[in-house]
């Protein structure tokens, strides 16, 4: 039968759930309340059991003990169908749409695969059912700018109806602009559950991570783009959309990359990598024109070349193989002799890069599809530090990451520059690229309209470049 809201009800009340997944206790006791009609954050780092809560909810997974109420109710949500008759409807960051069906199909058929770009379509498709509760699962993961804007529209739309919305989300500021409550998880128990307005970002921060991260960006520098050696030159590079880029990338340097999505930077990214055809220009390392026609090419000793793409799951890693394995496949032949591997050499290689990014032991011998986001990003980084590339170039690496991750890598970032590399940044969210990057150069329409310096580095300088605009320092001359 499906369940009537009430006037004090709360829409959903979780009573001392429990799940584990073998020896992983994923959620251990929660209870908390979401207010009917209300927008929900649930925050915490990557493996803290938010995405298992919502998999409760949503019917993909059973509590081992607990309970569950919708609208004061006791709750059986023992299948998505089961999810469905309540009123229930989810948007998960795994993407569930099939890539060869239409969007109306997709919207109308439960089937389950993953592309990022999907995640509107995926939004889309769970708001088309009129649910009562909506969940969504890290949706502005894979969004930004006027995706973000038209999430926060949905959202509004979906709370005037009526709608409870519970939203995941590492992005404080669109915890904050989204939504009324939030609820903090730390290995996998609850932490507090009130509204939003309460704590301070620090606040927060604490509660997510257990500690305090001091500064939430590394210090920088002096200025290197003048005195660090030349690591990557590109002279009028075309691939795909990008149809002009030259600049310089200097030893000791993170250099960001701004713009909307689709001007271009994917395919700036993926032709330094070998990934996709260069139709025009040339590309220079350390001084010296280089070829590379494949990822090969790129990584190999005398060029340096390692990228870190968008989407880590299908696109740096191996889920099904352990850690050892994943970071020791591109330079696998350093440890083989006479064709077979010398298992020692390679498993304190890799242990080694392993202690540098931080990531447990157990990664060694363990599938990489068994840990949390962030440390399959570290784990994903580490293969290249392994492979002692001398050019990181990172494709938005922060998303789907937690705030102490985040923490984390932008220490690497920096420690690896410090180390005499250099690294070419592309991130949607642009205090990163305030924060992390030295300079900041900015792509439309496939063509850089902007280099900003440190001197004149902030986010409405990236903005206006970002959607056409001129450069004050052109409007000047």
């Amino acid at each position: 039968m499906e369940s009537r809201p009430t006037p004090t009800s709360p829409a959903i009340a979780t009573r001392d759930l429990h799940k584990a997944f073998g020896a992983t206790v994923a959620v251990d006791g929660v209870s908390f309340a979401i207010e009917a009609g209300k927008v929900h954050a649930l925050l915490g780092e990557n493996g803290a059991g938010k995405s298992t809560v919502v998999k409760l909810l949503a019917g993909l997974i059973a509590p081992d003990s607990g309970s569950i109420e919708v609208f004061g109710q006791s709750a059986r949500i023992d299948s998505p169908r089961a999810a469905h008759r309540l009123g229930i409807q989810t948007a998960f960051q795994e993407m569930t749409l099939v890539k060869d069906m239409t969007v109306l199909d997709n919207m109308l058929m439960p089937y389950a695969l993953d592309l990022p770009e999907r995640q509107k379509i995926e939004i889309a498709r769970a708001v088309y059912r009129r649910p009562k509760i909506l969940l969504l699962d890290e949706p502005t993961s894979t969004l930004s700018g006027r995706d973000v804007d038209w999430l926060g529209k949905l959202i509004a739309e979906q709370k005037q109806k009526g709608v409870t919305v519970v939203f995941i989300s590492h992005r404080l500021r669109e915890v904050r602009a989204f939504s009324d409550s939030l609820t903090v998880l730390r290995n996998g128990r609850h932490i507090a559950t009130c509204p939003i307005g309460e704590l301070s970002d620090e606040a927060i921060i604490r509660m997510i991570v257990g500690r305090s991260l001091g500064k939430a960006f590394p210090e920088r520098p002096p200025p290197v783009a003048q005195s660090g050696a030349e690591r990557l030159a590109l002279r009028g590079l075309a691939s795909g959309r990008l149809k002009e880029a030259s600049f310089a990338l200097h030893a000791g340097e993170i250099l960001g990359i701004g713009g909307l999505q689709g001007m271009g930077q994917l395919d700036l990214f993926l032709a330094c990598f070998g990934m996709t055809e260069i139709a025009a220009g040339s590309v220079a390392v350390d001084g010296k024109p280089v070829t590379i026609a494949s990822p090969s090419d790129a990584v190999r000793a005398d060029i340096g070349i390692s990228l870190v793409p968008e989407d880590r799951k299908t696109e740096a890693l191996f889920l099904k193989l352990n850690g050892k394995v994943n970071a020791s496949l591109p330079v696998v032949d350093r440890f083989t002799r006479f064709g077979l591997i010398d298992v020692k050499r390679e498993r304190d290689a890799v242990k080694s890069v392993f202690d540098q990014v931080e990531v447990e032991e157990r990664a060694l011998w363990t599938r990489v599809g068994a840990f949390s986001g962030g440390n399959q990003q570290k784990i994903a980084i580490a293969k290249w530090l392994l492979a002692e590339s001398r050019i990181l170039l990172l494709y938005d690496p922060t998303r789907g990451i937690d705030v102490g991750t985040k923490h984390e890598l932008y220490g690497l970032m920096r420690a690896f520059a410090e180390a005499g590399g250099a690294v070419l940044f592309y991130s949607t969210e642009i205090p990163e690229l305030v924060h992390l990057a030295d300079r900041v150069i900015v792509l439309y329409h496939g063509e850089v309209v902007d280099e900003i310096d440190r001197g004149r580095l902030s986010e409405e300088a990236i903005v206006t470049a970002a959607l056409g605009g001129m450069p004050e320092a052109r409007r000047i001359a």
